[in-house]
């Protein structure tokens, strides 16, 4: 297969998970309980942690940073960390807010 093919081809599949998911709404409801969860966490001052293993680990790694960047939105920073790094600037940070 050449790569017109192989791009073809995944973006079919991605079209059939997309298409999956709006037919599930039980999926749907536990995405939009696991978003109001985080929202609720956030309006009351709370972090995020996210963890992972491998490939899982880098994706926790993007998303603490999706959240706690601006990136194209100037908005407050969303307070997340990804376990598996900065290990001593979670403890420093916990610490420091004991002071």
């Amino acid at each position: 297969m050449d790569s017109k093919g192989i791009i073809r081809k995944r973006l079919a599949q991605h079209r059939d998970i997309i298409e999956q998911i709006l037919a599930d709404e039980k999926l749907q409801d536990t995405i939009a309980q696991i978003t109001d969860t985080i929202v609720t966490c956030f309006k009351y001052g709370g972090r995020v942690y996210f963890c992972g293993n491998g490939g899982s680990a880098a994706d926790a790694q993007h998303l603490a940073a999706e959240f706690s960047g601006k990136f194209y939105l100037e908005r407050d920073i969303l307070p997340s960390e990804a376990l598996h790094c900065n290990s001593c600037l979670l403890y420093t940070s916990d610490a420091a807010d004991e002071l």
